[in-house]
């Protein structure tokens, strides 16, 4: 029997350490590990080399495309973008759109992304959601489209560190690399502004020259604050030294969460935006996952919630979402297109 084969967006050559989203890397390992094959190969501009040196494909798999136009000849690749699906729709091929964001989190180019949510909605014949929030916004939005809308968790590891019994170095920790919409800045403001009774422990690369120059001014006495990426070698002993994870994104655009995941895979107690997966989570009786909608609620959250988390529910949660639970839903809907 012929495997299926599938073109995945993006698919780049990545550096080892530049702390790159391994999400994709997972994901078509996952797909292989079910029986796929991965038609098209790495390359430094994977937009153009799906044009330039095109894999014929029984699925074309896309993810993150609305950030296409804050690339450099970000209004070319925009260009090249609809020239490409229409090749594939001459080729007979099914194209799948993850839906990560309600919108995408930089600012700039905001028509010429609202043109590529359209296309995508319009051309997908799958379109996949880690976030229940993103079904109700393609219902409230888009409802010709909520029939070809799945929804699938986040798909997760199972990393699970037993928690040590030696008191917290911090209360809270905020790891993974730094820009605007995650909202460390306005996070480390509120703390110097409000300085409520917490210790803060900021780990995670931060290339904004101005954004650094805000945290780091901001920063009150008690916290702390280190400019480099963050490996998973080391996070286990981080979440053991912290009472929670914090990720304080901008709900605005949030529908799924990497940090979110990968937080709860080493059995981290996690606090984050009402939006979303977190919003999910938190309505979730194997975790504790907590929300916020202002700054203010965090601190009475870390005093009210210091009860360790449930081993046994983690690592069941964990193991019915891991990747290749995910891998075999997804498959078993291509399948059916």
């Amino acid at each position: 029997m012929r495997k299926k084969s599938i073109t995945v967006y993006p698919n780049p050559i990545v550096k080892a350490g530049s702390g790159f989203n391994p999400y994709i890397f997972d994901f078509m390992e996952a797909m292989r590990n079910n029986g796929f094959v991965i038609a098209n190969q790495p390359h430094k501009n994977p937009l153009v080399s799906l044009l330039t040196h095109p894999a014929k494909s029984d699925y074309y798999l896309f993810h993150w495309v609305e950030n296409v136009p804050d690339y450099k000849y970000g209004v070319l690749q925009f260009l090249l973008l609809f020239v490409l699906m229409l090749r594939i729709r001459i080729c007979g091929g099914k194209v799948v759109w993850f839906f990560h964001n309600k919108e995408s989190h930089a600012r700039k180019h905001r028509r010429m992304k609202r043109v590529l949510y359209r296309m995508m909605l319009r051309c997908a014949d799958l379109i996949v959601t880690h976030s229940k929030e993103g079904v109700r916004v393609i219902e409230e939005q888009y409802p010709h489209y909520v029939a070809k809308t799945l929804f699938a968790h986040h798909p997760t590891k199972e990393r699970f560190v037993t928690q040590s019994d030696s008191p917290e170095k911090q209360e809270l920790l905020i790891w993974g690399a730094i820009s605007p919409y995650k909202g460390v800045h306005h996070f480390v403001a509120y703390l110097q502004r409000e300085k409520p009774e917490l210790r803060v422990k900021i780990v995670g690369r931060c290339s904004d020259p101005i954004l650094l120059q805000q945290i780091t001014d901001s920063l009150p006495e008690g916290s702390t604050f280190e400019n480099r990426v963050v490996s998973f070698d080391e996070l286990p002993e981080m979440i053991r030294e912290s009472a929670f994870v914090l990720i304080p994104y901008n709900s605005e655009s949030v529908l799924s969460s990497g940090a979110l995941m990968d937080s709860l895979s080493f059995g981290a107690k996690v606090i984050g935006p009402d939006a979303g997966s977190f919003r999910d989570y938190a309505n979730e009786p194997e975790l504790k996952v907590f929300t916020f909608t202002d700054f203010q609620e965090i601190p009475e959250i870390v005093k009210n919630h210091p009860q360790p988390v449930s081993e046994e529910g983690y690592r069941a949660f964990l193991h019915r979402h891991n990747w290749d639970a995910f891998a075999r839903l997804l498959g078993e809907r291509l399948e059916r297109l």
